[in-house]
């Protein structure tokens, strides 16, 4: 199905502190079949354009995204296109939990 191992998947998904941040990004702000470039990204998830190039490719792999087209004026902008894939769901429900984790958290706090 994705074509890598067990270990790989798992540095994949979770591997760098910024993924979940950029996946998030992702899911709000681009549709399946959309597209947005690397700035866009860098701005949505808040981190350095390293940390979203690392990730990006790591989606990439997972075929979350591809690569599409680069700008040709001065600012060639790298553009890339959200695919179809059953990985967004795990994102999302990882997202979901941390969501669930912080409302705990700040129930408590109001008590």
């Amino acid at each position: 199905m994705l074509g890598v191992e067990q270990a790989e998947l798992s540095k994949l998904l979770f591997g760098r502190a910024g993924r979940l941040r950029l996946a998030r990004w992702i899911i709000d702000a681009v549709p399946v079949g959309g597209f947005f470039f690397q700035g866009a990204a860098r701005e949505g998830a808040g981190d350095v354009i390293s940390e979203v190039r690392a990730n990006l490719e790591n989606f990439e792999r997972l075929g979350m995204i591809k690569t599409a087209h680069r700008d040709a004026g001065p600012g060639r902008r790298q553009y890339y296109q959200r695919l179809e894939s059953e990985v967004w769901a795990i994102f999302a429900k990882a997202l979901d939990q941390v969501n669930v984790g912080e409302e705990r958290r700040r129930a408590r706090r109001g008590r």
